[in-house]
């Protein structure tokens, strides 16, 4: 008989107990597994839309995008149901109007703020076999996230999926693929390079990436399984945020997101604590608070929410030290939005938004000195503020306008044999 064992609770790992030789399912997994995702025969095709791996309100704008879309070019009219699987949080999170539009399928989600890797992973895998298998002839499976061992574990029991209309947008994880340094054993990036070195082209489960410099990056590195014709386009919509109160008063620089390493917090911390720019506020958007660096007072978010706090902002500063050559910043999204102007160093990510928009919209800085001189001139903080409005109204037309997602959208269902 094998011994009760035991992996230190909180570990990368969770907790898994082998009793009599068989693992002890209940200890690792959250509940039982809800139930199938089409549970039901139907005439007309089916589009599931997946999130095995989100709860509450993350990632939520960037699946509401998706669903909206869908909607904007009516795949009802097309002979086609949409349908939202995801945890009961996540569909909460959804706007109201959002959620009369679709018809949701609840499925079990691990958090991954509790650190149950081992669990998540099985759990993701799993809720994915469950709806790949239970597709229809012309049913389709768009999954919008998911870790990187489940992602390489589904890739190599994928030939037991029901068609092969099962599409997975990858996010963050493909930056191991440009980035050697990103492929540890202990970070994620170490199964996103052992999934591209399996995956083979043709392979039943299709990719898509929400930019297409995203795409341009992975053909840069020559790996067959993520070459150009094995890669989908899905802009990620950026909808002017036009309801959203502009900047007055004292300049205000954000710093938008979590303060990781990567996105460089140490230099803006640097830079607010520099004096270069005695007369504007450093400010720390995010986890439903303005944080002032200096002071070290810190609020909520006032009534007009996360945006409305970085729409009244003068300039999101993101002074990020590594990463984002094939990943979209999620902050520079949300800058973009808002109209604020976006000030930012030579990353990939940076580097494509200021090809398609513009010294007007983003300015690429080289070294502290310059972004010190930048936030200390007060010309060029007055003449930024107030070309906010006229950067929201351009953004309808860009490449990551609501009509470029629609357009994505409408070729990805013609591919699949829907035509509008």
């Amino acid at each position: 008989m094998l011994p009760r064992v035991k992996l230190a609770a909180g570990s990368a790992f969770g907790v898994v107990r082998l009793r009599n030789g068989r693992c002890d399912c209940r200890r690792w997994l959250p509940c039982q597994p809800k139930g199938p995702v089409l549970n039901d025969k139907s005439s007309r095709a089916r589009l599931v839309v997946l999130e095995p791996s989100k709860v509450g309100p993350q990632h939520i704008t960037f699946i509401e995008a998706y669903l909206l879309a869908l909607s904007a070019i009516d795949v009802d009219a097309m002979g086609i149901d949409l349908i939202y699987a995801a945890d009961p949080t996540s569909h909460a999170a959804l706007a109201a109007t959002t959620r009369t539009r679709i018809t949701w399928r609840p499925v079990s989600v691990i958090n991954a703020e509790d650190r149950r890797w081992v669990a998540k992973g099985l759990l993701e895998v799993w809720t994915v076999m469950r709806a790949a298998w239970q597709l229809g002839p012309r049913d389709m499976l768009l999954i919008t996230c998911l870790t990187t061992p489940a992602l390489l574990i589904l890739e190599i029991i994928s030939f037991s999926f029901g068609n092969n209309r099962v599409m997975v947008v990858l996010h963050s994880e493909l930056e191991a693929l440009v980035n050697d340094e990103l492929r540890s054993p202990r970070t994620w990036g170490f199964w996103s390079h052992h999934w591209s070195q399996f995956r083979r082209p043709g392979s039943r489960i299709r990719i898509a990436v929400i930019a297409d410099y995203v795409r341009d990056a992975l053909t840069a590195t020559g790996i067959a399984a993520v070459a150009r014709s094995e890669v989908e386009l899905l802009t990620f919509p950026v909808g002017p945020s036009d309801d959203l109160p502009f900047g007055k008063g004292v300049h205000r620089v954000a710093f938008i997101g979590y303060k990781t390493w990567m996105k460089g917090f140490d230099r803006f911390e640097a830079l607010a604590n520099s004096g270069a720019a005695p007369n504007c506020q450093f400010n720390i958007i995010g986890a439903g608070r303005v944080e002032n660096i200096i002071t070290g007072a810190s609020r909520p978010f006032d009534e007009s929410g996360f945006l409305g706090e970085v729409a009244q902002s003068t300039l999101a500063i993101l002074p990020y030290s590594q990463g984002y050559v094939a990943t979209v910043s999620a902050a520079v999204l949300d800058a973009l939005s808002t109209g604020v102007h976006i000030v930012a160093t030579r990353r990939g990510c940076f580097e494509a938004i200021h090809r398609e928009f513009g010294d007007d919209t983003i300015t690429l800085y080289d070294t502290p000195e310059q972004l010190a001189a930048l936030v200390a001139d007060d010309a060029f903080l007055d003449r930024m503020r107030g070309g906010a409005a006229a950067r929201r109204a351009r953004l309808p037309a860009s490449s990551f306008g609501t009509a470029a997602t629609e357009a994505d959208f409408r070729r990805l269902l013609a591919n699949w044999g829907f035509a509008a």
